[in-house]
């Protein structure tokens, strides 16, 4: 379908196998994707960031050309690790970057946003925590890759040309410090609490 007959999206980029594939499946059927990178300074350095610039570039060919926002995201991270109970880190990491991502998409008049989820893939992506994500905006939340496994994603990759780039070596802020037990199943009282506690997100977004 052609791009831009279908909408606009705002597809949260990261390093790896599935948001690039994801991305392309949104270009695929007609979307115009805008994409954003959440740059966990100082947990990891500059080099991520050509790394993001590199699978936009290939992405951009699926599109004409596309745009590529770097949100600068360690100072929240810090907040999140210093304030939360630590199985509910890599959740919150995730609400906050949903957040972000909607006022951005606020800003360059997007219809939805974009991830890469694969349901039950890793612990923030049971069926519970999707669940409990998308209450994070009212804005639709799309994930074509919700029922890929690792293999047809990584054969995508490998087809759209992004895989030699994902494949790099790169450090990653949320596996830093990622919970040796995430929740799997979000108490929602605490949920609640703890996502009101703060509004300053127009600040890092």
């Amino acid at each position: 379908i052609p791009v831009g007959t279908s909408g606009h999206v705002v597809s949260l980029l990261s390093g790896g196998f599935d948001s690039p594939v994801a991305s392309y499946l949104m270009s695929k059927r007609g979307c115009k994707v805008t994409m954003v990178f959440f740059h966990a300074y100082p947990f990891v350095g500059d080099e991520v960031k050509e790394k993001i610039k590199q699978l936009a570039a290939v992405l951009g060919k699926f599109q004409m050309s596309c745009e590529l926002y770097i949100v600068p995201f360690g100072d929240m991270q810090k907040i999140i690790a210093k304030e939360c109970k630590k199985e509910y880190r890599t959740l919150l990491f995730r609400h906050y970057m949903i957040m972000a991502s909607d006022q951005l998409a606020h800003r360059v008049r997007a219809d939805a946003l974009c991830m890469g989820d694969a349901l039950s893939q890793v612990s923030s992506q049971t069926m519970q925590n999707i669940a409990i994500l998308d209450r994070s905006i009212v804005r639709t939340i799309l994930r074509p890759l919700i029922g890929f496994n690792k293999s047809e994603i990584i054969a995508l990759s490998k087809f759209i040309g992004a895989h030699d780039i994902s494949v790099l070596p790169q450090d990653d802020a949320c596996s830093l410090l990622a919970p040796k037990h995430p929740v799997v199943k979000p108490y929602h009282p605490y949920w609640s609490y703890f996502t009101n506690q703060f509004p300053l997100l127009e600040e890092i977004a």
